[in-house]
């Protein structure tokens, strides 16, 4: 018998690699998950069991199925409800998992599957799920630094788990990819997302623990019962020794599986407010006390912008202090580290927002939620300390965008193009975490400067993402959010649609002319004239500010890629000097953004 299965299994080999039996790993949209996962604690480990439906997606018959889980766990059985197929099981390369690699289940089937068909497959399969960033360590990353990235484990101490993209511990199919190519990890996620968009996954998540411990919370980011503790009980098998016997409870909940499902099971203790609850451990109660004082006063500003929230956000604690903080719409995994209380209230500023705003489009999601941090901030210290914050990050957005232009072949004298090339970005399409936040919310900034505080908040409150299914539906929608009903179309195409790198400013020249004076006492006004040069590749609108001293005077100028444009603005007084872009456009040298201006006070104005 072993030996048949043996010849069994070389023949199944030899059938998968044959052209007639490809796998297409792009084949499949799986459509609906039931599972009942059981997290053992004590064991490290994870049992799922339950049924997966699929759908061939591609134009063509499929003859191969491929299921795909992280590599530390192990396939138990697959068939197709009461039927057996042959199947194959074989370790899959792939940086979607921690592990960076892949436990790939393959079926063949008796009849190949034509396109639209279905399927349904009963799964079951187990095995841990402990600390491992394999995946960043192999392409060069310094073990420490990995392992506060790729903090997923499940453990006697603390439990956290996230999916795909970190731990695949639910079924998908994926062609494999590497962190070493550039942002094909995340391309190949983001595609799956658009594939999955319509997918449901309905879960039976349950934990277990021991009779003689402390109940412990099950936190999860799906929808139903948000948290459990106790339950059922179950006790030990017959001859087990005297002892503490393992109890167990279980959830309902339903999971949207782009959404990252993600479960923490742990000894911690609740505190709820009406649109926030926060789940720390005993010790550090007091911290999270301080992280609910700094996200109400956040709440208070981000409702302003972007209306009163429509869910609860979470805040979970990590028990790494070193973890990376994870968000995924309005719940937070983080640990809790004392922090200043304004910068809390700005980190907070994004977890909130997604609790009263939400997009399918991550720019305008995860870009309108860094921005609220900028308007946060804005609102703690003023205007300028919110520019100074969205700063922090325009030279990284600037080696960015090089590397974008390097990848398109564009040259530049700049050393700094000496990175590895990225591809081009457009914030409507790019899965790169980076542009869709960071740029996008130098993006949302720039839009409420054109528009005005108004119509910016009329568009928040207009949005709809059932209705955001054109590409256009943004733009139109904040055109016709104002008063001016102002045309955006060449913003949208160089800032959102494609794109353009960044905008240069430079002065390249700015004459002050002397009014004729209404009477001998009045004092001196001038207007000054002055050209700006922008001489990267996007449009901008851009402030343009004359000053003396304190005192100030700014006009907004459109200045076209690779173009020139003048404006005069009136100044009431002797000024000193020119200034472009108030910091409130990203651009990477700003060292020729200032121009002094020398004036004799004897000069007689010109009439």
């Amino acid at each position: 018998m072993l030996r048949i299965r043996r010849h069994l299994m070389l023949a199944l080999l030899l059938l998968a690699s044959l052209p007639g039996l490809a796998v297409d790993r792009a084949a499949f949209t799986f459509t609906r998950y039931d599972l009942r996962a059981t997290v053992s604690p004590q064991q490290k480990s994870l049992d799922v069991e339950g049924t997966l439906e699929v759908r061939n997606d591609s134009l063509t018959p499929q003859s191969a199925l491929p299921l795909q889980i992280s590599s530390s766990l192990t396939w138990l059985h697959v068939s197709l409800g009461e039927v057996q197929p042959p199947w194959i099981a074989q370790t899959y390369t792939s940086d979607i998992d921690h592990t960076g690699a892949l436990s790939e289940a393959i079926l063949t089937l008796d009849k190949p599957l034509a396109p639209k068909g279905t399927l349904k497959i009963s799964v079951h399969y187990g095995g841990t799920i402990t600390p491992d960033a394999t995946r960043l360590t192999r392409i060069g990353t310094p073990a420490e630094v990995a392992a506060r990235s790729d903090w997923d484990q499940i453990s006697g101490g603390f439990t956290a788990v996230r999916g795909l993209g970190y731990v695949t511990w639910y079924p998908v199919s994926i062609e494999a990819v590497s962190l070493s190519n550039g942002d094909e990890v995340f391309d190949a996620i983001a595609a799956w997302k658009r594939r999955e968009a319509d997918a449901k996954m309905q879960m039976q998540l349950g934990a277990q623990y021991m009779s003689d411990q402390k109940p412990p919370l099950l936190v999860s980011n799906g929808v139903g019962n948000g948290t459990g503790a106790g339950g059922s009980v179950g006790s030990g098998s017959e001859g087990q020794p005297p002892g503490p016997s393992r109890l167990s409870f279980w959830m309902g909940l339903e999971f949207d599986p782009t959404g990252t499902p993600t479960f923490v099971f742990g000894r911690m203790t609740a505190i709820e407010r009406p649109h926030l609850t926060i789940y720390s451990s005993a010790e550090h109660t007091s911290i999270a006390r301080d992280y609910v004082l700094a996200a109400e006063k956040a709440l208070t500003t981000t409702t302003d912008w972007f209306g009163a929230p429509r869910q609860k956000a979470v805040i979970v604690e990590l028990a790494d202090p070193n973890a990376l903080p994870f968000e995924a719409g309005p719940y937070l995994f983080t640990p809790m580290n004392p922090v200043p209380p304004l910068a809390l209230e700005v980190a907070l500023a994004r977890t909130v927002t997604h609790a009263s705003f939400d997009s399918w489009r991550p720019w305008v999601r995860e870009g309108l939620a860094a921005y609220s941090q900028v308007l946060v901030r804005e609102q703690q210290q003023g205007r300028k300390a919110g520019l100074a914050y969205l700063n922090q990050f325009v030279n990284a957005l600037g080696i960015a965008e090089l590397q974008a232009r390097s990848s398109a072949g564009e040259s530049s004298s700049s050393s700094r193009t000496q990175v590895p090339a990225i591809g081009a970005q457009p914030l409507l399409e790019t899965s790169d975490e980076f542009f869709y936040r960071t740029k996008a919310a130098f993006v949302w900034g720039m839009l409420r400067d054109m528009l005005g505080d108004d119509a910016f908040k009329t568009f928040i409150l207009r949005y709809r993402t059932a209705d955001d299914r054109e590409g256009s539906y943004v733009q139109h929608l904040l055109e016709n959010a104002g008063s001016s009903h102002r045309d955006l179309e060449a913003f949208f195409d160089d800032w959102v649609y494609r794109d353009r790198g960044l905008p240069e400013f430079r002065i390249a020249s700015a004459f002050p002319r002397q009014l004729v004076p209404t009477s001998a006492a009045s004092k001196p006004n001038y207007v000054v004239a002055v050209t700006v040069e922008n001489t990267g590749s996007a449009w901008a609108e851009v402030p343009l500010v004359v000053r003396a001293g304190r005192d100030e005077r700014a006009v907004r100028v459109v200045v076209e890629p690779h173009s020139k444009a003048v404006a005069r603005v009136p100044f009431p007084g002797v000024p000193d000097e020119v200034i472009v872009n108030d910091g409130s456009v990203p651009e990477l040298d700003v060292s020729d953004n200032r121009f002094e201006l020398k004036i004799s006070p004897t000069a007689a104005p010109r009439k």
